[in-house]
């Protein structure tokens, strides 16, 4: 019996009249978080390798390992209305509030959109990518926290949200997706975000308050990989990058922290032989950005 049939089972048997106790989370899936003894009165899949649990308590939980599915609309989503043949399971018009668990990687297009009761949404600081109309319409949410681990927020993630005050993007280099003949956000949101960061640049661009978290953090010049060190790998990194950009992408903060020589002039060779210089000794990382290359007559 393969997994997701296991796992349907096991499901089915402790189902009962919409409010069955939720099992433990071996029984789901063995790196899942659950919702303690609380109801489960739904669940199914959104991902390759994630589920969703809706309990009784009127929450959704994202568990499982890698990306989320990107749907076309909220009507396309698992616990939309017109894909609920349960009448007991929540519409998603009672979602209040949403965990989208560790392990998880992105944040589906319409996620959540149209959840017009949804006041709290937590973000595991795995979540590395967040699609297009993500939050669309969550109309009584206030206050959103962005982690430091999303690199990439694709247009209208909040569109409509109409009362959502309190906007922090924590992640200075999130490439953040903007239309510019159109406003999502009203001008009582407050974008909060590093000085000179993507989310300072954002809130310019939409008209809206920026309050400053402090200054960036400076640049670990060299560590294109961003593992904490710079290393040969890193080169190589680059090297890919610079072959193929669309298999081998790199974040806007990797892409800073590469641009090791001549800052500003984007991606090149000569940041991929900084860092072969530093792996040979020739190149200090203490005397990272590089303006030009010396050698060593000696």
């Amino acid at each position: 019996m393969n997994f997701r049939k296991l796992t349907a089972a096991i499901l089915s048997t402790t189902l009962i009249a919409g409010a069955a106790v939720l099992p433990d989370k071996t029984a789901i899936q063995p790196d899942m978080m659950t919702a303690g003894a609380v109801g489960l009165v739904g669940t199914d899949w959104c991902g390759e390798n994630v589920q969703y649990l809706f309990t009784t308590d009127e929450t959704l939980y994202i568990n499982g390992k890698g990306a989320m599915n990107d749907y076309s609309s909220s009507e396309e989503t698992p616990w939309h209305p017109n894909n609920q043949n349960n009448n007991n399971i929540p519409k998603i018009y009672y979602v209040k509030y949403v965990k989208f668990n560790d392990e998880v990687t992105h944040i589906g297009s319409h996620a959540v959109s149209g959840c017009g009761a949804l006041e709290n949404i937590e973000i595991s600081d795995t979540v590395t990518s967040i699609g297009s109309y993500a939050f669309e319409n969550c109309t009584s949410l206030q206050q959103l926290v962005i982690p430091e681990s999303v690199s990439y927020i694709n247009e209208h993630a909040f569109k409509d949200c109409d009362y959502l005050t309190e906007l922090t993007i924590k992640n200075p280099y999130c490439e953040i997706k903007y239309t510019s003949d159109r406003n999502d956000l009203t001008k009582n949101t407050v974008v909060h975000g590093y000085t000179g960061s993507t989310a300072e640049e954002f809130a310019e661009k939409n008209g809206l308050s920026f309050e400053s978290l402090g200054k960036m953090p400076a640049p670990v010049y060299g560590d294109a990989n961003l593992d904490g060190n710079v290393t040969i790998a890193d080169s190589v990194t680059i090297l890919q990058f610079l072959g193929n950009n669309d298999k081998y992408g790199l974040s806007p903060r990797a892409k800073a922290y590469a641009d090791c020589y001549c800052t500003g002039d984007g991606i090149t060779g000569n940041d991929a032989l900084t860092i072969q210089k530093i792996d040979a000794g020739l190149v200090s990382l203490e005397e990272l950005p590089l303006k030009y290359f010396y050698w060593d007559e000696n």
